[in-house]
């Protein structure tokens, strides 16, 4: 009737809770966009579904493709926040789409949120912050940075 089961592999990625492997939501302020990516990446090649992402063709193409993307799809709206969803929020995308909206959403503006780092970073100082939050704040910023590229 449906055709053949779903591979145990396929099902196996399917039961997974994305929150047990990325603990945490990409949000915009203060940036973590590189953490989530990096955390997203290992969870889809653990279960060999970069393709997914980076369109790169699979030398064993799922068969059931559609079911792993929304899957994967369902993971990354449950890992992002509700301010980031609000600006990415597609009915019916693909994996692919989605990642290149996120992507776009955190590289887009990219030398006026440059320069607007760079000098909160110049003009940040210790005050009266605990020396852990002022490193915090610092290390923050320059995360920010490096999600620029």
């Amino acid at each position: 009737m449906g055709g053949a089961p779903p591979k145990l592999a396929s099902l196996s990625f399917q039961l997974i809770n994305i929150k047990s492997l990325i603990p945490f939501n990409l949000e915009f302020h203060p940036s973590n966009y590189s953490k989530w990516r990096e955390l997203f990446f290992v969870a889809l090649r653990r279960f060999n579904l970069m393709h997914h992402v980076d369109g790169k063709p699979n030398s064993t193409q799922e068969a059931d493709w559609d079911q792993n993307d929304s899957m994967i799809v369902s993971w990354i709206y449950s890992s992002i926040s509700d301010e980031v969803l609000g600006h990415i929020l597609t009915p019916g995308t693909s994996t692919q789409a989605l990642w290149s909206a996120i992507e776009s959403l955190y590289r887009d503006n990219k030398q006026a949120r440059i320069l607007s780092l760079e000098t909160e970073l110049h003009n940040t100082s210790q005050g009266d912050m605990a020396i852990m939050a002022y490193c915090q704040r610092m290390k923050s910023i320059v995360d920010s940075l490096s999600d620029l590229g």
